[in-house]
């Protein structure tokens, strides 16, 4: 089974010590070997000294790790102010009990005020929701810093969103959805899966497109939608302009 990961961040207040934990975190699922900027990836992790990885990324404000079961993870700073995780990694059904270690590893950059939005699925569930063909061709819509910058990419599996979004949608929205498991987090976010085992399923976008509904399905990009429709609120749109370079 092959995961998707997301993770969208704030470049000016990205806490480099993040890049720090998540090297150190070693988990029944994730554990990060090699990093570098660019393909193939030379550096091997040291515990014992972990500043070069840092010192690259400040470099470069790119970086890719890779580890076991081909887990992957690239991160590319924008002018715009986003700072965008996207990885991925292939785990066995028999593991998915197992699902909370990469929880907890998105978790970890839930420091201050840096992550803005986050989420995991399966790849079926994310090519099913973002994957939009045309003629012999493909693109995945609603995953760039530019659909970002203009509205959220919708509800996953697995979901985390500010509490500057939060506010901005209206808290009694996202703190009462039906049929979801909440998870732990700090003050700045809100954290929440579906109720039913990560596979993906035939009823799973109905599922998601329920819970966008209720919230607003304006807020959230869905293939089926005019996509000049969809809107952040304002608030939370001029938030996202505000945003300084961070370099």
């Amino acid at each position: 089974m092959n995961l998707k990961l997301k993770i969208i961040l704030r470049t000016e207040l990205f806490d480099s010590s993040t890049l720090i934990s998540i090297v150190k975190e070693k988990n029944k699922l994730v554990e990060i070997t090699r990093f570098g900027y660019t393909e193939p990836l030379k550096n091997k992790v040291d515990i014992r000294n972990l500043n070069p990885i840092v010192f690259l990324y400040k470099e470069y404000l790119d970086i890719i790790f890779k580890g076991k079961r081909k887990f992957w993870l690239s991160g590319s700073a924008f002018p715009e102010g986003l700072l965008m995780f996207g990885g991925g990694i292939e785990i066995k059904t028999s593991e998915k009990n197992k699902i909370n270690d990469l929880i907890n590893f998105i978790q970890l950059f839930d420091k201050g005020e840096q992550l803005l939005y986050a989420y995991m699925c399966t790849e079926e569930e994310y090519d099913e929701k973002h994957k939009v063909i045309k003629g012999s061709g493909c693109s995945w819509k609603g995953v760039s810093k530019w659909d970002f910058l203009e509205y959220s990419p919708g509800i996953h599996w697995y979901t985390v969103m500010c509490k500057k979004l939060i506010d901005s949608i209206g808290s009694d929205k996202i703190k009462n959805i039906e049929n979801v498991h909440y998870c732990n987090l700090g003050t700045n976010s809100i954290a929440f899966h579906l109720n039913e085992p990560i596979e993906y399923n035939e009823d799973r976008l109905s599922t998601i497109e329920a819970i966008e509904n209720r919230i607003g399905e304006h807020l959230f990009f869905n293939k089926n939608l005019n996509e000049e429709k969809l809107s952040h609120p304002e608030s939370f749109k001029q938030y996202l302009n505000s945003f300084g370079r961070g370099y």
